[in-house]
């Protein structure tokens, strides 16, 4: 199945890549592809075949780059932050509440994403996340 990516694949490694990397970084990024398409592209399926819904995602990135929007706002990693503050901050510039979702490690909480929700059509549209926090219990979270 990850044939059918390579005209894309260097910019998924680029753009999209594992924060899991162990001896086998490919493999890594290959686990965490075949794991977004199982949890989200599936959902599209109607509308996007398995290289189609990754060609699209890469497009709405280049177009929503999230670090430079929170660098924008002055939110920069090796900082904790109020969580509203980071989901307003990315709000702000895409018109649309996003969802972080936090790890929590030794009583802290950690940005581990930021998800952009859209309309399952074969034009995607934003549109707000049913809820702003997914697993960010504390208030401050650490980037």
């Amino acid at each position: 199945m990850f044939y059918r990516l390579a005209s894309i694949k260097n910019k998924l490694d680029q753009e999209w890549p594992s924060l899991f990397k162990n001896q086998f970084p490919i493999l890594a990024n290959s686990k965490l592809w075949f794991d977004e398409w199982a949890a989200h592209g599936t959902c599209s399926f109607k509308y996007f075949n398995f290289f189609q819904y990754f060609d699209v995602s890469i497009k709405i990135y280049e177009r929503i780059k999230i670090n430079d929007i929170l660098q924008k706002e002055g939110i920069i990693p090796g900082q904790e932050y109020d969580k509203y503050n980071i989901v307003n901050a990315i709000a702000r510039t895409i018109q649309f509440q996003p969802q972080i979702r936090c790890e929590e490690f030794q009583n802290l909480s950690y940005l581990l994403e930021v998800r952009i929700c859209f309309t399952a059509s074969k034009d995607p549209q934003y549109k707000d996340c049913d809820t702003p926090f997914s697993n960010c219990g504390a208030k401050y979270v650490s980037l």
